[in-house]
Parts: structure tokens; sequence; C-alpha cells
């Protein structure tokens, strides 16, 4: 079968003819990276958590948002939220971290993990709802933060370039003026920007 063969090290790449020398802008790549962040498949899952200090049976959500930017506005370095809601809608993900809660966790057959589903329906869509308020009020501060470092790089070169012109006849103005429109795109993508639910982890307790 016809296909591609590549390599991400570039050193490989230039002594082998037949080799495509990937990198991070790389089409192929881009496709990939979207093809995953994008699919709906694998985007929620029930898990088993084994803990005497709960009730079996007790539900924990586990929300992932991210900011959805302009795709393409591919500067941007991804802005995620992570939510852990109890059964009361307390979010504990502060509390709880990520990796050790995951280690904790075992996947649920299809079939029992499809009659916990049936059978707290209405709770479950109460969780999702009360996380999605939650996540949009978290919306400002993650744009707040992303233009904060906008700004900060932005602003560093910007000021770099316009102290190196004056000592410096090979540095243009629409060098910088390019930087500042740059800039001012990407912020208005920030600020257009939407959280979006990204991913859902339900969480069974169990005392065995």
């Amino acid at each position: 079968e016809e296909g591609n063969s590549g390599t991400f090290n570039r050193e490989l790449a230039l002594s082998r003819e037949d080799l495509l020398f990937f990198t991070w802008e790389h089409p192929l790549v881009v496709n990939c990276l979207e093809n995953a962040t994008s699919s709906l498949q694998g985007n929620a899952s029930v898990s088993v958590l084994t803990n005497r200090q709960l009730p079996t049976g007790t539900l924990l959500l586990e929300a992932f948002y991210q900011l959805d930017l302009d795709t393409n506005s591919k500067q941007l370095p991804t802005q995620s939220l992570r939510l852990l809601l109890d059964a009361q809608g307390k979010n504990l993900a502060e509390v709880v971290a990520f990796n050790p809660l995951a280690k904790q966790l075992k996947p649920l057959k299809t079939n029992l993990a499809r009659q916990v589903v049936r059978g707290n329906k209405a709770q479950i869509q109460q969780l999702i709802d009360q996380a999605n308020q939650l996540a949009e009020a978290e919306e400002k501060q993650l744009k707040e933060s992303l233009l904060d470092q906008l700004a900060e790089v932005y602003t560093s070169e910007i000021d770099r370039l316009e102290a190196l012109k004056l000592t410096n006849p090979n540095v243009r103005q629409a060098e910088i003026d390019q930087l500042k429109y740059q800039g001012l795109h990407l912020s208005e993508a920030v600020l257009a920007a939407q959280i979006r639910l990204d991913a859902l982890r339900l969480i069974v307790t169990s005392q065995q």
C-alpha cells in the first residue's frame, strides 16, 4: 500500500530522502492533533472508585472544559478547566487532584455502565448543568489569564524591537507593526472565545 514515512528527528530526515520531516506545524501532524482533540470518541466514560467512606452507588462527575478558540489562532496555548462535582454539586477539583484519583479508578463494564446511566439520568443531567454553570463562571478568569500571557510576550518583543531599531537600521517598522497586529488579532480571538465541554467521566463509588 502507498503511504509516507516520516520522523521528528531533523538529522535523520536530512540523511534519508525517503523520510518526511515532521514538525508541530506539519499539515499531517496538525490534522492528526485536530482529529484527536475534536473527535467525540472516548469523550465520556464510567469508572468505579473503591472508597469505604462513601456509600455504595454515590455519583461523582468529572468534567473537562476547553476555551474554544478560533482555529486560525494556533499560536495560543490551550486553556483548560477541570471540575469534580460530588453528589451535591460541590466542586472538589482543588482538593482531589487528577492523577491520584485516576490511579484509583477502574473502568466499568459497558452493560453495567449503561445501567448506571439509565438509572441515574436525572441526577447526572443535574450535575452536568451545575458543571456548565461553574465553567461559565470560570470563563472570564481563563480569558484574563490568556490575555495576560499574550500581553507579556508581545509587549516584551515589541519593546525589544523598538529599542533595537534605534541603533539598528535593519529592523523595519513593518516588523513591529506586524507584531502589534498579530497581538491584537490574538487578543480579539480570546475575547470572542467560548468555553466548551470537552469530556465527561462519571464515577460510581463502591465499598468493595
